[in-house]
């Protein structure tokens, strides 16, 4: 679910210039229809103006959503396929891009590939299971093509590692994983 807020949102809307590091962006719903709030947070509050680093960090929903709404469904959309994550065409909407509920989820092997551009400086490849098969004589009789592309900057890159390295800190040490 909210795996999906780092790469739909923020790396993407940080690659695009839509949001930098110290951006500050209102902690509050959406919409509220029938005295109904959305999307609601977890824990069910708003905060104000937050800025972009604490609501990665806290996997604010309304921050994610209004930056998905910033970026464009579109730009999302394109922004996951070039990460080989797969985008139903039910999964044009805010829910899907910006909160995880994806019509079809996502495999591990795609999440954790697409997570990979962070440590990767940017490139993504195709994900694989092997590099290459060999004979009884170490003959390499198939090799598996590695497909390279940069889908980010290096910056963006470093920025979405630090902010991710500092989130996982805080959900040790926030008491938001026991």
């Amino acid at each position: 679910a909210s795996v999906i807020k780092p790469l739909s949102a923020y790396a993407a809307a940080f690659e695009k210039g839509i949001i930098n590091y110290s951006t500050i962006i209102e902690d509050s719903p959406l919409k509220i229809e029938n005295n109904v709030a959305w999307p609601k947070n977890s824990p069910d509050k708003y905060r104000g103006n937050v800025p972009i680093y604490f609501a990665l960090e806290r996997s604010i929903n309304t921050v994610a959503a209004k930056v998905v709404e910033r970026l464009g469904i579109k730009n999302s959309i394109n922004f996951l396929n070039s990460l080989l994550v797969s985008v139903d065409k039910n999964d044009n909407n805010l829910s899907s891009l910006a909160l995880g509920q994806l019509s079809n989820g996502e495999t591990l092997l795609n999440i954790t590939n697409a997570y990979s551009i962070f440590a990767n400086g940017g490139y993504i490849s195709t994900p694989k299971t092997y590099l290459y098969v060999t004979d009884n004589y170490g003959n390499v009789v198939l090799e598996n093509e590695t497909n390279i592309n940069r889908v980010i900057s290096p910056q963006t890159s470093l920025i979405m590692t630090k902010m991710l390295q500092k989130s996982l800190i805080c959900h040790n040490n926030c008491g938001m994983i026991k």
